[in-house]
């Protein structure tokens, strides 16, 4: 009867520490989720006071011009800009 019992007793030892070594698991992925959100930013282009200039060339004479943005976002990582997207507003040719 000793044996059986000790027996239960190492087998619900085992269980428990299968259950905390599983927890430990979760909480250490949720924490790697929540600094990879915090290393992740988008920041938006402020199109009130952006614009793009452009000059265009060819052989006898050029010209210049200026149009809005209509939107814009430049997503980075650890504060590294890799990409961004911008819609030109081309009716707002100046």
């Amino acid at each position: 009867m000793k044996k059986f019992i000790t027996l239960i007793a190492i087998a619900l030892l085992l269980i428990a520490g299968i259950n905390s070594c599983k927890e430990n698991k979760t909480a250490e992925a949720e924490k790697e989720v929540a600094t990879a959100e915090l290393m992740a930013a988008d920041y938006k282009v402020g199109t009130a006071k952006s614009i793009v200039i452009w000059a265009g060339k060819k052989l006898t004479r050029s010209h210049m011009g200026a149009i809005s943005l209509s939107m814009g976002f430049v997503p980075a990582m650890n504060k590294d800009i890799q990409v961004g997207t911008f819609v030109i507003d081309i009716l707002s040719y100046l």
